[in-house]
């Protein structure tokens, strides 16, 4: 089972920020490949999609985030309209510990670069009927701790050993 969350940003696309924030996420816990990246508005609503991989690490460790960067489109439908693009951040089935932490990562260093409106949860829903959304950073915030404590337990205490996340169950994120 793949993990997708959405991040809808208000502020018209811009490369320069996109870009800089791909940087940021590319150096998030590690050090990264962003692979199959060449943003360009002219593609439709698909503006890129790429990934944040790694290279000669053992089995299980692996990092592979699916970055993709979409225009608001008409024929895609959400509950809500107010946003210019969108970023969708997935895991696939094989995620390791350390792609989950830079999904989630990547979400909370997007939600610091870009002007944005509203997170939606399509995969965690904790007992709750549907997708979830959030438009506050605080409940965000907590969302993803709950999502660690609850259906990822065993991956605290080796996230906290390697400092990915703090006692709180927060992620330690660059200033």
């Amino acid at each position: 089972m793949s993990f997708a969350v959405h991040l809808f940003i208000a502020e018209k696309f811009a490369n320069e920020s996109y870009s800089g924030f791909l940087n940021d996420a590319q150096h998030l816990f590690g050090q990264w490949n962003v692979t199959g990246s060449a943003p360009t508005c002219d593609r439709g609503p698909r503006i890129d999609d790429c990934f944040i991989t790694s290279e000669d690490l053992p089995p299980g460790e692996n990092v592979r985030v699916n970055v993709m960067a979409k225009m608001r489109h008409e024929s895609v439908k959400w509950n809500f309209d107010d946003y210019e693009w969108y970023l969708s951040l997935e895991t696939s089935a094989g995620r390791s510990l350390l792609s989950l932490a830079v999904q989630l990562g990547s979400l909370l260093l997007a939600t610091q670069k870009f002007r944005w409106t509203v997170v939606v949860d399509r995969d965690s829903w904790l007992g709750e009927p549907g997708p979830v959304e959030f438009r506050s950073k605080e409940a965000l915030v907590e969302h993803i701790r709950r999502v660690l404590k609850i259906e990822y337990p065993e991956c605290l205490a080796v996230l906290q050993e390697r400092g990915v996340i703090d006692g709180n169950g927060d992620l330690v994120l660059p200033n």
